[in-house]
């Protein structure tokens, strides 16, 4: 099956905004974003530059030498992070998950912010508390 195009799912006026928009999120969530992580991601920035939109298939995923509960487990921490989106399509009349890059915005700060900042144990919460001002 050949490769289709997807450009009604691409939000950008051209790939080089795609790649500075990916760049922005990847700074942002630097502290969360695992290798697996940015490796998915690349891989899904590769294929909306040429497609609109990223048709993960078994063979490329199997494709990029991880198990596939780790590389769905990153394509879900993307989408949580608002980097990708999922899109629903028809490839040949059979329903497809593909998967987009998101614009950056400067205000959204995505669903997992808190793992942006470093996490602070219960003790230290406790001991917060009891702090003279």
């Amino acid at each position: 099956m050949a490769q289709q195009c997807f450009k009604e799912h691409f939000k950008f006026a051209d790939a080089g905004e795609m790649f500075q928009a990916s760049i922005k999120h990847t700074n942002r969530h630097k502290a969360v974003l695992t290798k697996d992580d940015r490796n998915i991601l690349d891989l899904i920035r590769f294929y909306t530059a040429w497609h609109g939109a990223a048709n993960l298939t078994y063979e490329l995923l199997k494709s990029t030498g991880r198990c596939l509960s780790t590389i769905h487990c990153a394509i879900r921490k993307l989408i949580k992070l608002g980097i990708i989106r999922e899109c629903y399509s028809e490839i040949d009349g059979i329903p497809t998950v593909l998967y987009t890059m998101q614009p950056f915005e400067e205000d959204s700060v995505g669903a997992w912010s808190r793992f942006s900042r470093p996490v602070q144990s219960k003790r230290y919460q406790v001991l917060e508390q009891f702090r003279i001002q």
